[in-house]
Parts: C-alpha cells; sequence; structure tokens
C-alpha cells in the first residue's frame, strides 16, 4: 500500500476482485508500526523509492519465514 492511502485512523484500501476502493478502519497496533518504519518511499513494503514488494515476494517471505 502506497503512504498517502493511511490517514490517521483510516486508510483506503482496494478490493483488488471487485476493482473498488473502499476507507476502512486502520488498527492501533497497525498505526504505531507504520510510525515505527522509515518513511522514504512511496510504498510501505517496497522493492525500491517508487514500487511496491510485489505479492510473491510477500508471500515467500511468510511460507519460509523471510524477513520483509
Amino acid at each position: 500500500m502506497r503512504r498517502d492511502q493511511f490517514q490517521g485512523e483510516w486508510m483506503q484500501v482496494l478490493d483488488e476482485k471487485g476493482g473498488e476502493s473502499f476507507e476502512t478502519y486502520c488498527p492501533e497496533d497497525l498505526r504505531r508500526y507504520l510510525d515505527l518504519i522509515s518513511s522514504t518511499g512511496k510504498h510501505v513494503l517496497a522493492k525500491n523509492l517508487s514500487q511496491p514488494l510485489g505479492y510473491n515476494a510477500i508471500e515467500k517471505a511468510f511460507v519460509h519465514g523471510a524477513k520483509v
């Protein structure tokens, strides 16, 4: 997700199957985490300054226990 999609207690989420974007509550734990991590780049989980980390890379991290 892009950093600009997080606005305090709310975040914009994209339903990729339906192609719709909607606003939903951003849990306090996630807000605290976002405050702790570096704010460089456009995306929260990024492969570089302007591109998000892809689904496959994130899935691999969960399957193999790697750090994203």
